[in-house]
């Protein structure tokens, strides 16, 4: 028979899956929140007779492409928090249904 180490393993943690989603919404948030503010200072210099001609064009145009793809990150980021606490609140319902079910049969 297989040895199995299972000194990793604790059964009713859920911390981990906790932290995590709560970690990835802190990221999310501050992707966010980077966005935004950057968002604000390239329309500051956006003004006319501030940042004008082919170079400005180009700039804004790697900006849309940045901004695009850090909110579909943030997108991603968001999918994946919510994916964390779903798996987390079916380990809660399975572990809490092997429990009264073990219950029963003693």
């Amino acid at each position: 028979m297989s040895e199995y180490n299972t000194s990793n393993i604790n059964i009713g943690s859920y911390g981990d899956l906790k932290d995590g989603s709560s970690t990835i919404r802190k990221a999310s948030s501050n992707l966010k929140t980077g966005v935004e503010n950057a968002d604000g200072y390239f329309k500051g210099i956006q003004k006319p007779r501030v940042f004008e001609g082919p170079v400005a064009e180009y700039v804004n145009d790697v900006w849309n492409a940045i901004n695009i793809n850090t909110n579909n990150n943030i997108s991603t980021l968001e999918n994946s928090a919510n994916t964390l606490d779903r798996v987390n609140a079916n380990y809660h319902d399975t572990d809490r249904k092997s429990s009264n079910d073990v219950g029963g049969v003693i």
